[in-house]
């Protein structure tokens, strides 16, 4: 595994990646998360959220996350914070 980090704190990140509304479905169910900003194109049109590193863990290739989502008048209806793991 590389030693390699790339990811310091303060960073943003984003990705695209093609997953259809059938899988969305699927998974919601599976998990129980029925949402509406998984479940409805509407709602989740309207909603902005973001993600910023709040700290890395470069020896362990793991970022700690801080996520807003907001609402359409702009204001925090969701934050949380996660951990992830990068692979090589």
């Amino acid at each position: 595994m590389s030693s390699e980090f790339s990811y310091k704190e303060g960073d943003g990140l984003s990705f695209e990646r093609f997953i259809a509304a059938d899988d969305v479905k699927q998974f919601a169910q599976i998990v129980g998360d029925l949402n509406s900003i998984h479940l409805d194109a509407g709602f989740a049109e309207k909603s902005l959220s973001t993600v910023k590193v709040n700290r890395l863990i470069a020896e362990k290739r793991r970022l700690v996350l801080d996520a807003n989502v907001f609402n359409a008048n702009g204001e925090i209806c969701l934050a949380g914070s996660a951990t992830v793991w990068l692979p090589a």
